[in-house]
Formats: C-alpha cells, structure tokens, sequence
C-alpha cells in the first residue's frame, strides 16, 4: 500500500501541476494548453515522481478533457490526504498487481521482442505530435528513440 499511495502522491503532484499551469497561461496569455503544449513542461518528471512517461501523458490528457468538459480555466486541486484525498484510496484490503512488462525494456529491446511475436510496426506510432491523421512527426523525442530501435 505505501508504493500505492506514493504514486497517488505522485499523480496528484502532475494533476496540480497541470492545472496550475494551464491556468497561468490563460491568465497571463489567454490561451487554453493542449496535452502537447503541457508534454515539455513534464518531460523528464517521471523519474523523479516514479511515475513512466506515458502516465504523466495521460494525466496531462485526463486534464485538458476535464477543463473542456467543465469549462473552467483552473479545476480542483487533487488531495493525498485526509478524509477526501484523490487517487489511492478505497483500496483498502484488496491485493492487486501492476504488471507493466515494457517498462523496464529499451526501445530496440520492444521492438525486437514485438517482432518475435509477430508485430506489424507499420501499423504503429509512438509519436508526441502526430498530425490529424495520426502521422507521426519524426522530430520528438519518441520518434527519435523509434528510429534508434529500429
């Protein structure tokens, strides 16, 4: 449980982050943050959080959804403690696993292991910017470590 609420902590850390800066920039620039505008902003956070890229991604995406679904320039701010914290709680008793078997694997080491399996990379992208039709950039920084794999 503590690694759990840890990472709750953690997600709670980026979620209040998120929405600080976002709510900064509209203030200051009048302008809403996509998930893209927020990537450079968290790049490299993960290792200090504990947390994989790809979550800090998802909170930054969870983020904007909800500031579109609420119409608001700041939402609440995500508690890791006491009676109404966020994340982490009514778990309480009940075993569970993470299993996150890439994580730990370089891209070369993916892709070599997707292609024993039999993956088609062609129908795959890895991409922070991709266009409108889901073309990757070639340019961010997991298009780059894409080409190193390959």
């Amino acid at each position: 449980m503590p690694l759990l609420n840890c990472m709750a902590r953690s997600v709670n850390f980026v979620w209040n982050f998120v929405n600080e800066l976002s709510h900064r920039s509209i203030k200051e620039r009048g302008v809403f943050l996509s998930v893209y505008d927020m990537h450079p902003y968290t790049k490299g956070a993960g290792k200090e959080l504990g947390l994989h890229s790809q979550i800090l991604q998802c909170i930054a995406d969870e983020y904007v959804t909800r500031r579109k679904q609420f119409k608001k320039a700041r939402l609440n701010w995500r508690k890791s403690g006491g009676a109404r914290r966020s994340l982490g709680d009514g778990v309480e008793g009940r075993k569970f696993l993470i299993q996150a078997p890439l994580q730990s694997m370089s891209k070369a080491a993916i892709i070599r292991h997707g292609t024993q399996l039999g993956v088609d990379y062609a129908f795959t992208v890895c991409c922070y910017q991709t266009d409108d039709k889901g073309q990757a950039c070639g340019v961010c920084d997991s298009c780059q470590l894409r080409k190193q794999g390959f």
